[in-house]
């Protein structure tokens, strides 16, 4: 009894095999979307005589919605999460009123040049938000803001098209402290 079985299930995988596809099994032809990448470098006025200098450690991070920085706009940022909040100066001081958080698509931190990619970004239209490790405070202006009291921020909308690679490098310029 042993043999036959043996032999049925050599007949059916053979069968399987070599029989040719039908019209209902023919893969439909695949629509291929490929995703692009954002990538750039961030730098920052050191002096008159060393000049720019790589933002070693700065933040990056990418999200779906508009979101425009003003300076009174506080951010507190993870990895996952970006939570913003609107302050007003009360007598020297801040009150924050928290307004919205925005899920982060992508975040990452300057390497030892300056630089940054965000891999695999499917095409659309996003914000991007980046923080210096090395500017403190308002660039024209010698005064800190929330925005800029841990960081100097910007934010950069990006439209970015299939297999497009977009270069958003950013001077930080001179800290004001």
């Amino acid at each position: 009894m042993t043999p036959r079985v043996l032999s049925v299930c050599a007949l059916l995988t053979l069968l399987f095999c070599f029989a040719a596809p039908s019209a209902q099994t023919q893969n439909a032809p695949s629509i291929e979307t490929k995703n692009g990448r954002v990538r750039g470098t961030l730098t920052y006025y050191f002096n008159r005589n060393f000049g720019e200098k790589p933002d070693v450690g700065s933040q990056v991070w990418l999200v779906q919605s508009e979101l425009v920085l003003n300076e009174s706009t506080l951010v507190i940022g993870t990895p996952s999460v970006l939570i913003c909040a609107e302050t007003t100066r009360i007598k020297k001081k801040y009150a924050a009123k928290p307004q919205r958080s925005y899920d982060v698509l992508k975040y990452t931190l300057a390497d030892g040049n300056g630089n940054f990619e965000l891999l695999d970004v499917f095409p659309g239209e996003y914000t991007l938000i980046l923080k210096s490790t090395h500017t403190k405070g308002t660039q024209f202006k010698r005064e800190v803001t929330p925005r800029d009291a841990d960081g100097r921020m910007i934010s950069i909308p990006i439209r970015l098209k299939p297999g497009e690679t977009v270069d958003q490098s950013y001077s930080f310029g001179m800290s004001s402290f």
